[in-house]
C-alpha cells in the first residue's frame, strides 16, 4: 500500500519522465547502490533526497521498484504448491528414457525433460513443452518476458539487489521451459551474454542447458551467430555434451 499511495515517502527515484515516491527504509536495505547514493549525495539531489537514473528504461525501473515492495515483479509465477520461493534448484535436463517409467509413447524418448519426471503420471504421455511442477511453473505472459527477465537481472547486478538477481534468473529459467523455441529466446540470450561478464553464470547456465536440451536450436542462424560471438559459451556447451 505504501508503494501505491506514496504515503510517508522520504526518497524519490526519477527515470526519464517517471517519478517513483519510495521509502529509504524499504529500498536502501535491499540495494547497495541506493544506500550509497543517499549517503554520499551532494547539492540539490541530497537536499531533495532524489536519485536520477536517466539512462535506464523506465519500464524496467518500474519493475525494480515493484520488487522492492512486493518481493516479486510482473509477470508473476503461478503458485507451485508447497515450494518455497528461492529454494528451487535449476533444472538439470537429461535425455528422457522410458525404461522403468511405465511409458509406452516412444515419441517422447527423444525429448529432454527434468530427471524426476515420471512419464504418464505427470504428463499423460505427452512431454511436448512439458513443465514439471517440481521445477516451478513458467510465469504468465508471452515470450517477450524473456528479455524483461534478462534486463531485470542486469539492473539487479548494477544496483546491488541480490534478491532480484536470483529471482530474475529463476524466472528466466522457468520461462525458457515454455518459450525456448520462440524467436525471443536468441534475442534475450544475446542480450544476456552482452551485458554480463563471462564469469557470471546466472543466466548463461540456463542458456547453455536450454540449447543442449534442444539441439535443433543450433540450426537457427541467430543461435549460430551468438555462439560465434561468445565462443566461451560454445566451449562450455561442448564440454557438457562430452560428459553426457
Amino acid at each position: 500500500s505504501l508503494l501505491e499511495t506514496g504515503n510517508h515517502s522520504d526518497f524519490v527515484i526519477t527515470c526519464q519522465d517517471e517519478t517513483f515516491n519510495v521509502h529509504k527504509a524499504i529500498v536502501c536495505p535491499q540495494s547497495d547502490f541506493f544506500e550509497k547514493a543517499l549517503t554520499f549525495a551532494a547539492g540539490k539531489e541530497a537536499e531533495d533526497c532524489n536519485v536520477n537514473l536517466p539512462s535506464e528504461d523506465s519500464a524496467i525501473v518500474r519493475l525494480l521498484v515493484q520488487y522492492f515492495y512486493k518481493a516479486d515483479y510482473d509477470p508473476v509465477c503461478p503458485p507451485t504448491g508447497d515450494l518455497i520461493p528461492g529454494s528451487i534448484s535449476p533444472v538439470q535436463s537429461v535425455q528422457h528414457s522410458c525404461t522403468g517409467t511405465g511409458c509406452y509413447s516412444y515419441s517422447c524418448c527423444k525429448s529432454y525433460v527434468c530427471p524426476h519426471h515420471c512419464c504418464g503420471i505427470d504428463c499423460s504421455y505427452d512431454c511436448v513443452e512439458f513443465i514439471c511442477s517440481r521445477c516451478g511453473q513458467a510465469p504468465k505472459g508471452n515470450a517477450e518476458q524473456l528479455l524483461t527477465h534478462v534486463k531485470l537481472y542486469e539492473v539487479a547486478d548494477k544496483y546491488g539487489v541480490t534478491g532480484l538477481k536470483d529471482l530474475s534468473a529463476d524466472k528466466f529459467r522457468r520461462a525458457l521451459l515454455k518459450f525456448w523455441n520462440n524467436a525471443e529466446f536468441p534475442i534475450a540470450a544475446h542480450y544476456a551474454c552482452s551485458t554480463t561478464p563471462d564469469s557470471d553464470m546466472g543466466l548463461r547456465s540456463h542458456i547453455e542447458k536450454t540449447i543442449l536440451a534442444h539441439p535443433k536450436l543450433l540450426s537457427k542462424p541467430e543461435i549460430e551467430d551468438m555462439l560465434k560471438k561468445f565462443p566461451n559459451l560454445a566451449f562450455r556447451m561442448l564440454k557438457e555434451e562430452k560428459k553426457v
